[in-house]
């Protein structure tokens, strides 16, 4: 058996002694050259990568200044449109409380507070909900 695993060595060692041999007569270059080639590629490579990455972090910038003034016109749209609901809601408060003191002084129950109330226009913002 030890003399099995003697032969099985030497084959291994002879043949990656002709694997060699045969990889050194059929290169097409040299190592150096080689070497060199594989550095161009890798630069190369990295110079396409570099310029992906920026392009896409130039998309991303505008994408995202884009959604910003998105965003801030939206929010003034939002603030103005707020603010016109506000000063409706304050013309609304103002007219009941002119009505109900109106209704308080002339010694008539909150019945006709409600019945003018109630057959007052809406207004608009019902009709864009």
């Amino acid at each position: 058996m030890a003399n099995g695993g003697d032969s099985f060595l030497a084959g291994a060692i002879l043949g990656g002694i002709a694997g060699f041999a045969v990889g050194i007569l059929l290169a097409p270059k040299s190592g150096a050259e080689m070497r060199a080639d594989l550095m161009d590629r890798s630069d190369a490579a990295r110079e396409q990568i570099w310029d992906r990455t920026g392009s896409a972090r130039e998309q991303f910038m505008d994408r995202s200044g884009a959604a910003r003034d998105q965003m801030e016109e939206l929010l003034d749209s939002t603030s103005q449109r707020l603010e016109e609901i506000r000063a409706e809601a304050a013309n609304v408060a103002s007219t009941l409380r002119q009505r109900v003191s109106r209704n308080s002084s002339s010694d008539a129950d909150s019945m006709p507070v409600m019945a003018e109330f109630e057959s007052a226009p809406q207004s608009d913002e019902q009709d864009r909900v």
